[in-house]
């Protein structure tokens, strides 16, 4: 598809009289030049190139019949046809043929049958079940199995009747539906053929289901082939799209240059107000680090004068504040003014004497290695080194004490 800028100059001198009319008249003009595009692309893309296309033969063939008709007739040939291969078994008949079967014998009836041991007999019965004799030999009743009993005994000759009608009619019905499964697609599929019906996608259609099928594609690939060429046609006839819009080729370049024009100025405006927004923010910037600087250098000036103010009054002060937190232990009171967190005061057991043998001063903090003579509860004195720590705020005061040098 070619670009605008390349449009423009192809459309440019053949596109000035339609700048000069009125909206209302090149909006018309738009519209007929749609509607003639729409008109040549129905008029290739029709029933019969969609049925080339989906591999149909259009026109199609009238169907003679219906689907209800085609199904209601292959139900009724595929029963005939299963009714003459494999009929259905009359009950009554069956019935008659294995009560035969199983029927009772009579003395002097001649007999043939072999016994569990494999022995043959073929002669007259002189003797009747359980006392069983066959041309004079007695059959021992252990070695009758009960294809012989069943003619002795009409309970089991019942029994064996129902059970193989039964089994009869089962296995005739199973044929019959099977066969039934098999035949009636195929004489479906015969009906759909030889009444016109089309096979498509997998499935038999009558004539309308077709036509609506194609008619439906048809109207898909219509809208399809418009909506993919529809500009590029209205800008070989001197329109192109512009913000939702078909104008005139020059109108469309004005108001592109306009667009980019006011771009080109928003552009201008963000990057000038960027700047200033960035200059402001670095002028801040200094600013709150000039400030910073200012503070920190008031505070280590304020944390010297501090330390020089502690460790002017730590010779005077380090002292008394040991001296009067142990006086004060040795009067069993906890001396709390003389700490620095008084819930966290320490105390020792009844100080009787101390003196401080060092003491180191860094800053604001103070170390002091105190002798400290006491007692046990027991009454057996104590001397021992105990080391302060002190920390000087508005005065020095005592912030700990450790057990050892």
């Amino acid at each position: 598809m070619p670009t605008m800028r390349q449009v423009i100059g192809i459309l440019l001198v053949s596109n000035l009289s339609a700048y000069a009319q009125t909206p209302q008249s090149w909006q018309n003009e738009v519209e007929k030049l749609k509607t003639r595009f729409h008109d040549e692309i129905a008029n290739k893309i029709t029933l019969d190139y969609v049925a080339k296309q989906n591999g149909l033969t259009y026109p199609l063939k009238k169907n003679k019949i219906t689907h209800q008709e085609i199904e209601e007739k292959a139900s009724l040939s595929a029963k005939l046809y299963v009714n003459q291969t494999i009929p259905e078994i009359n009950q009554k008949l069956a019935l008659d043929a294995i009560s035969e079967k199983y029927r009772l014998w009579n003395r002097r009836e001649r007999v043939k049958f072999v016994d569990r041991r494999g022995q043959k007999y073929d002669g007259y019965m002189t003797g009747v079940y359980p006392s069983m004799r066959v041309n004079g030999i007695t059959v021992p009743i252990v070695d009758l199995g009960d294809e012989v009993k069943v003619h002795f005994e009409p309970d089991l000759a019942e029994m064996l009747s129902n059970q193989e009608i039964k089994i009869m009619l089962l296995k005739n019905n199973r044929d019959r539906e099977s066969l039934l499964e098999e035949y009636k697609p195929k004489e479906k599929e015969r009906l759909y053929k030889s009444n016109y019906f089309t096979f498509y996608d997998g499935n038999y259609y009558e004539k309308n289901e077709i036509e609506n099928m194609l008619a439906k594609q048809m109207d898909e690939n219509i809208k399809k082939e418009y909506s993919r060429n529809i500009e590029s046609f209205l800008n070989r006839n001197g329109y192109i799209l512009f913000d939702g819009d078909y104008l005139p080729a020059v109108m469309a370049k004005q108001k592109e240059s306009a667009r980019q024009e006011a771009q080109r100025q928003q552009q201008a405006e963000q990057a000038r107000l960027r700047m200033e927004r960035e200059t402001e923010q670095a002028r801040l910037a200094a600013q709150r680090e000039q400030l910073r600087q200012q503070q920190e250098a008031e505070r280590k000036a304020q944390e010297a004068q501090r330390a020089q103010t502690a460790k002017s009054c730590a010779n005077e002060q380090i002292p008394q504040v040991i001296d009067g937190m142990l006086q004060a232990q040795s009067r069993d009171e906890w001396g709390s003014e003389y700490w620095d967190n008084p819930a966290s005061a320490e105390k020792l057991f009844a100080p009787i004497s101390w003196s401080i043998k060092d003491c180191s001063v860094t800053g604001t903090m103070a170390i002091a290695k105190v002798l400290v003579e006491s007692s046990t509860k027991g009454g057996m004195p104590i001397r021992k080194i105990w080391t302060f720590l002190l920390r000087y705020k508005d005065s020095w005061k005592i912030s700990s004490i450790i057990d050892g040098n």
